[in-house]
């Protein structure tokens, strides 16, 4: 406990004497904005692809799907894990788990925020980096500059957002004429609502995404803190979606309510000089500091919908693991999600069950419930070994890439590794205390992941992982990735000592050795070195004799030393080694003897080496149906070195030279300031990589799917991979792209089946990648860093060119943007009579959207098929004159992207044919078809002399003129659904809807809407009759629920054509009374009877009487009409075709089809849902 006492007052002092030594240095790491856990959860889809590229689980259970106009939301739960996170705070769902409804925009500030009054768009720091992008500075100019840019007083990075909506992710900046550019190229439109107000997203169809719920964040030092090695943020961090509008007058909109939390973390770095040669340069040794946190929690209350609505129910209880670093936080999990249809009747509802990962504290999910007559629950098990623990948050027990590793604690994240390479002082050793060990260990990082589903029907899937790593055949290529990646000399090689001399016996020892090849060799060596006291003792190793240029040389040149473990492969030569001590010094008259030692040992590696580099990967999942029967899915990966990406190799490492004002007195003539002296070379060990490492630790480019003994075969997969694009290889590092859209992508599928032991290919898929445009859009900026600091110097102030003042190391930051598509496809199957192969190719020919204009299929025996398509985009003129041009400038002024024609072309014999075309006509005033024309060709015609589709000069839309009409859309309604349509046969199909205008309840042949009239009396909507709400009943009725009581209530229909002959029917309740006017029944169905009658010369209709009615029709006596029922969000109830006869639809307490009968109440089908354990008689 002394000991550990001793340590602490060390530490302490070391702390409180370098504090202003690195102070000096500001801005070291990649600069972060901190999001809420909800939103960093969810922004993961776009860092990290799910896919056996990665090895990651990908588990969804459905809950609900929405929908709004032509907008499906749906909503479920996600697990999307490999591994735990030290510093990773759980979403409101569980570690691991993520509720996948709505959407948001993740901000990454980079520099000052644009927008403020030093952000990039005002005028001084736009003015000034044109002007340096352009060569346009001198050396003072441009010195001031960069000294601004690192004092903040001016910008030059550009701000990062990110977005991820209904499955939909990517990323946006604002180019130097502030327009929004989409990463990768997008269809999407997004414009900015002003600082601090959010985003619209408008997508291809024309629905507009508003995000617009801000969510605040802070993060800055704590007072008097000595780190600033990162920009303070303070504002909106992310904006959530907050309401969509789709074309269809439609909207959804999202409730929230906020929780805020707060912590402090504290962060570390060690500066290291040589020499500290005058006062004023700062010294060696730790600072550190505390970083504050603010962090805003928006948390989904409601979401609103035309039929109905979806209540989340928070828990009660505060969240126990937010408050282990924020004791006064109120935010809660999420306790139920409840759907409403809109008459506010509950229609589902799904409870969340949580308890807590070990006494640390992480939100775990044990089990979701859906309520009803029958429950459905999925229970959830997890890696939770008691005996290995979870950690604190924000511990110092993580490995490179932040996963838990559970080494012995250290005083603070500064990682271990062999610094003597590095630094020009064995620091090291001498802070050891100080270091973490940073390496991988799988065991622990696993604690948490998703080990078993039990599901609703019993069955279960359970998930075995492995660690993610790659594969070495010796050291010295870890080595060269990063001198970062350390390892245990005792988990991977065994040695031989070669070498091995001391100077116990002998005043002096030599000697030499000789390698015919490179090896890796491991050295120790130690010596005592007093110099002030005599003792002089020296080790060398060269590859001359004397020469002292193989082992690290500040460990014998300043003091003591020893060196352990120090590993290095040497190239074929000879060595030299050499070893002395002194002779003897008294004091007080006990001797004292110098001394030195030498070992060395050859290191054998087995032919390959793992390395573990964060996180796992799934090695195998067992199903099991419950019912005793199971099925093994195992999982192999090809994870040598040059068969993987390996993008994110840490560098905790920065060096600049530093200069300081030296004020001297020196030979006595007064003193002098010496300005920008030499105080020498400074590094900075950070306990962060300086080199940005964003996504995944790992991608696998190739990977193979077996069952248990591979018996059945085997599917080999070969994937695309991220890619950092634009990435820095030097200080100071700059933000890549993370070009998460090329990732996960399959290049080759080959599938094998085994017989007789063997693998015998039988089908094989082809996919090659392109990208088009790929620098559609570039923007440039600048980031700076000291390469030479001179303190206590105002460049500002000089204007000598020739001062030896502070240098700049700056690197260029670069956005660019890309449309990267598949172009090619290509399917072989391999069949006992020969190889049967079919392709296909794409074509992304347009520079103003993503969809391919040109597709090419190619079978067997060579013929090949295209089908060219032009859309409302490709069609650029700025003249819009008649009415199918002016539909398409309404299509792209509402970005709205929808085909305008489609031809379909045939090669023969080299030459093309056009053998069919479509070309869509759209409205003026809706995004919605008006005409379709059709191709009336009677034999192929060549497409030179074929006339495309295209607006002239003047405006009017031009077509080749054997197109004929084939569909005229005459009529929709306030929400685009379709009310009418004529086909060229001259036969109008008629449409009634009802249920808040969602669901077509009738469908008319041969009749229009102004001569039609149905209601069944559901929903909101008459029909196109007229009667009063106080006349529905409920529970009675022949098709629905709800009937209508004619006893002193009328129903009538006017504007009738008293030309025309229409046919009315209707159902009466038997017994109920009489109807007026008098029809003749037709048939009866239980207590209910069909009626029909003929109306002629009249221009309205009443219907009176005291019976009870349903199922009122009214249609010309030529026309045909079938109707339906519906439960909202649940499905069709019944339909009632043309003749009247009618079919029932019956669904379970969970949503699911159950039965279909007749109108007699005969089964014609039953649908019955056995779960093992839930037996349910299927009679």
């Amino acid at each position: 406990m002394r000991k550990m006492n001793i340590y602490l007052k060390l530490f302490a002092a070391s702390f409180f004497f370098i504090h202003t030594a690195f102070s000096q240095t500001k801005y070291s790491l990649p600069q972060i904005t901190p999001h809420s856990p909800n939103a960093a959860s969810l922004g993961k889809y776009g860092d990290i692809p799910v896919s056996l590229q990665n090895g990651m689980v990908n588990m969804t259970i459905p809950l609900f799907s929405i929908k709004a106009g032509t907008v499906e939301l749906p909503l479920a739960l996600s697990y999307h894990n490999n591994g735990l996170k030290v510093d990773e705070i759980p979403s409101w769902v569980g570690l691991g788990w993520d509720l996948q409804c709505g959407g948001l925009i993740n901000y990454q500030q980079r520099g000052n925020d644009d927008f403020t009054a030093n952000g990039i768009f005002a005028a001084s720091s736009k003015d000034d980096l044109q002007k340096y992008l352009s060569n346009q500075m001198g050396t003072v100019e441009q010195n001031h500059y960069f000294e601004n840019l690192i004092n903040g007083s001016r910008d030059g990075e550009y701000d990062f957002y990110t977005y991820n909506f209904l499955g939909r992710s990517g990323s946006f900046y604002f180019d130097k004429d502030q327009n929004i550019v989409t990463i990768p190229k997008s269809n999407l439109k997004i414009t900015t609502l002003g600082s601090g107000n959010g985003f619209n997203i408008t997508d291809e169809k024309g629905n507009i995404y508003h995000f617009t719920i801000p969510e605040y964040s802070y993060m800055g030092s704590v007072e008097n803190s000595d780190l600033e090695l990162r920009h303070d943020f303070s504002g909106n961090s992310s904006y959530l979606l907050g309401g969509i509008q789709t074309p269809e007058g439609r909207t959804i909109s999202f409730g929230y309510q906020n929780y805020n939390y707060n912590y402090t973390r504290t962060g570390y770095t060690f500066a290291q000089v040589e020499v500290q040669p005058f006062s004023e340069c700062p010294g060696s040794g730790l600072s550190g500091g505390g970083t504050a946190y603010q962090q805003g929690s928006q948390l989904l209350t409601t979401i609103t919908f035309p039929e109905g609505s979806i209540v989340f129910e928070h828990a009660s209880a505060p969240r126990e693991d937010i408050r282990r670093i924020s004791p006064s936080s109120l935010v809660p999990a999420l306790s139920k999600v409840k759907l409403y249809n809109s008459s506010n009747e509950l229609v589902k509802e799904f409870s969340f069950t949580y308890s807590y990962f070990d006494t640390n504290k992480r939100l775990r999910l044990d089990a979701v419930t859906q309520t009803g007559a029958q429950t459905q629950r999925w229970n959830f098990d997890y890696y939770d070994d008691i005996d290995k623990g979870f950690p604190v948050f924000f511990t110092n027990t993580k490995d490179h890439w932040g996963y838990y590793n559970k080494k012995e604690p250290a005083a603070t994240n500064l990682p271990q590794a062999d610094y003597n390479p590095l630094i020009t002082q064995h620091w090291a050793v001498e802070n050891n205390n100080l270091l973490s060990n940073r390496t991988s260990n799988y065991l622990y990082s696993r604690l948490g992941l998703l080990k078993q589903v039990k599901y609703p029907t019993g069955g279960t899937s359970t998930f075995n992982y492995e660690p993610n790593q790659f594969k070495i055949h010796d050291y010295s290529e870890l080595a060269a990735l990063s001198p970062f990646l350390k390892y245990d000399p005792n988990e991977f090689g065994s040695y031989a000592t070669f070498i091995s001399a001391d100077t116990y016996t002998e005043p002096e020892v030599s000697g030499s050795f000789t390698f015919s090849s490179a090896t890796t060799v491991r050295i120790s060596a130690n010596k005592l070195f007093y110099p002030e006291s005599m003792i002089e003792s020296a080790v060398s190793l060269g590859t001359s004799p004397g020469a002292n240029d193989i082992l690290p040389e500040f460990t014998y040149r300043f003091g003591a030393g020893s060196l352990t473990n120090y590993i290095v492969t040497l190239p074929a030569g000879t060595y030299y080694y050499s070893l002395s001590r002194n002779l003897l010094w008294y004091d007080l008259g006990e001797p004292e003897t110098g001394s030195a030692w030498l070992t060395i040992d050859k290191i054998s590696y087995p032919p390959i080496i793992p390395y573990q580099v964060g996180g796992c990967r799934i090695s195998n999942v067992v199903h099991n149906d419950g019912a005793g029967n199971s099925i093994t899915k195992r999982y192999e990966y090809a994870d040598m070195l040059d068969s993987v990406m390996f993008r994110n190799k840490p560098d905790y490492l920065i060096r600049h030279w530093m200069k300081a004002n030296k004020t001297s007195n020196e030979n006595g003539s007064g003193w002098i300031t010496f300005f920008c002296s030499d105080c020498g070379l400074y590094s900075y060990i950070h306990e962060e990589s300086v080199r940005p490492m964003p996504g995944n630790s790992i991608d696998y480019k190739y990977a193979r799917e077996l069952d248990n003994d591979g018996s059945l075969g085997k599917t080999e997969y070969e994937f695309t991979v991220t890619e950092n694009l634009l990435e820095q290889t030097g200080v100071p590092f700059a933000q890549p792209i993370m070009a998460t859209w090329r990732a996960g992508l399959p290049k080759e599928k080959k599938i094998f089946s085994k017989t007789g032991g063997t693998y015998n290919l039988v089908k094989q898929e082809t996919n090659v990648y392109n990208s088009s445009h790929p620098y559609l859009s570039r923007t440039e900026g600048i980031k700076v860093n000291y390469d030479v600091q001179c303190l206590g110097t105002n460049m500002l102030n000089i204007t000598d060119p020739y001062f030896n003042g502070s240098t700049f190391a700056r690197v260029v930051s670069n956005y660019q943007t890309e449309n990267f598509y598949r172009s090619s496809a290509n399917v072989t199957e391999y069949l006992s009579n020969g190889a049967l192969s079919k392709s296909a190719t794409s074509l992304y020919q347009s520079a103003f959207h993503t969809l391919p204009t040109l597709e090419t299929s190619q079978s067997s025996n060579g013929t090949f098929n295209k089908v060219k398509t032009a859309y409302s985009f490709d069609y650029g003129t700025s003249a819009y004159a008649d009415e199918a041009a002016l539909g398409i400038k309404y299509l792209k002024d509402n970005n709205v992207l929808l085909p305008v024609e489609q031809l379909t072309i045939k090669t023969i014999n080299g030459v093309d044919y056009v053998t069919a075309g479509i070309i869509y006509i759209y409205r003026t005033d809706k995004p919605v078809i008006n005409k379709v024309y059709s191709l009336k060709i009677n034999s192929p015609v060549t497409l030179t002399a074929f006339t495309t589709s295209s607006i002239n000069g003047s405006g009017s839309f031009i077509s080749d003129s054997r197109y004929e009409e084939k569909a005229l859309f005459t009529s929709y309604d306030q929400y685009n659904n379709i009310q009418e349509m004529k086909y060229a046969n001259n036969i109008t199909t008629t449409y009634l809807w009802n249920y808040n205008n969602v669901y077509p309840v009738a469908e008319v042949t041969n009749a229009n809407t102004a001569s039609i009239a149905a209601t069944s009396f559901e929903g909101d909507n008459a029909g196109n009759w007229i009667f009063p709400a106080a006349g529905i009943i409920g529970n009675v009725a022949i098709t629905g629920k709800k009937a209508f009581n004619l006893n002193g209530n009328t129903i009538q229909r006017t504007s009738l054509n008293s030309t025309e002959t229409y046919t009315l029917t209707y159902w009466l309740k038997n017994g109920s009374g009489s109807v007026s006017p008098e029809a003749t029944a037709m048939q009866t169905v239980g207590d209910w009877t069909l009626y029909a009658t003929e109306v002629t010369g009249v221009t309205s209709l009443s219907i009176t009487g005291t019976g009870i009615i349903d199922e009122l029709r009214l249609y010309p006596k030529a026309a045909n009409m079938s109707t339906s029922t519906y439960e909202p969000l649940i499905g069709v109830t019944s339909q009632c075709d043309a003749a009247n006869r009618i079919t029932y639809y019956k669904y379970d307490e969970v949503g699911r089809l159950q039965l279909i009968r007749d109108q007699d109440g005969n089964i014609l089908k039953k649908i019955c849902y056995n779960y093992a354990g839930l037996p349910v008689a299927c009679e």
